[in-house]
């Protein structure tokens, strides 16, 4: 299935391939740019710096209608959607990618009879993808450690639940992607808990807080991509990105393995810790 998704409004464009047709596109290709210097003398020059340009993209759609008046409705339905002023997405489920784009223009649209019965309205779409890379249409999620549920056992006062602790202190988390991607970590607490935080064994590079007290209920949502740490308590969202350890890294999943220990400076063990990420593709 392919479609456009409107990310202002939430609204979405989907193909049918009978009477709404994506008949052909071009996804480009990125650009890399090079920051370079040249000393005296020097044959060629020395690349200091390289960096990914933007995606350019084009489709070309056709919709088909029955009369002159369905149309002119297809027409003011598209320039309506396909609006510069807003964010819009490619989606295409069956290769599973999805790319965010901004419109250069207003569709380019051309009445298209192909007889004298039915009609064919194509429009043209020209973008740039400023995030030029692919995304997966849907997040992998890991858990390193989490309570199950086994089974419950009713009394007269209130029910005992069982549960078994799936824990892994150190997990290997592979990134099929082609770049570094963020993540979204969330830690819940059964217990009073201080500081919780994750270490790449790899690299040493860590994250952590810095006099974060959690009470048990807490959930604490991190977005490493974005920068920005969230606390949700008795209902009650904080930003809580001012209790970041200000000597650590804001952790991004490297292409490849990487592993991962979460641990905190007191009751480890009453900790939930989940990790959620979007490869990045070329």
């Amino acid at each position: 299935m392919e479609y456009f998704k409107n990310l202002t409004t939430g609204k979405q464009f989907d193909f049918d391939y009978d009477r709404r047709i994506l008949y052909t596109y071009d996804l480009g290709t990125i650009s890399a740019n090079y920051t370079t210097s040249k000393g005296v003398d020097q044959i060629g020059e020395t690349v200091l710096h390289t960096a990914l340009g933007t995606r350019p993209l084009e489709f070309v759609c056709y919709l088909k209608a029955d009369s002159q008046a369905e149309m002119d409705l297809l027409e003011r339905s598209v320039r309506s959607f396909f609006n510069p002023l807003q964010k819009f997405q490619y989606v295409d489920t069956e290769k599973d990618r999805v790319i965010s784009f901004r419109l250069k223009n207003t569709p380019d649209i051309k009445d298209n009879h192909a007889d004298d019965t039915s009609y064919l309205l194509e429009f043209d779409l020209a973008g740039t993808a400023y995030e030029p890379c692919y995304r997966a249409t849907d997040s992998q999620s890991i858990q390193l450690a989490q309570w199950i549920k086994k089974f419950q056992f009713p009394t007269v006062f209130k029910a005992i639940t069982f549960a078994t602790r799936d824990q892994s202190l150190i997990k290997n988390i592979y990134n099929p992607g082609d770049l570094p991607c963020g993540m979204l970590i969330t830690f819940q607490a059964h217990a009073s808990i201080k500081n919780p935080g994750i270490l790449n064994a790899n690299t040493r590079e860590y994250f952590q807080f810095d006099h974060l007290d959690l009470q048990s209920g807490d959930i604490v949502t991190v977005d490493t991509e974005n920068q920005s740490a969230d606390l949700l308590r008795g209902g009650a969202h904080t930003d809580i990105s001012n209790l970041v350890d200000p000597d650590c890294d804001y952790l991004q999943l490297n292409a490849g393995d990487n592993v991962l220990r979460y641990y905190t400076d007191t009751n480890t063990n009453s900790l939930d810790c989940g990790i959620a990420y979007d490869p990045v593709y070329l």
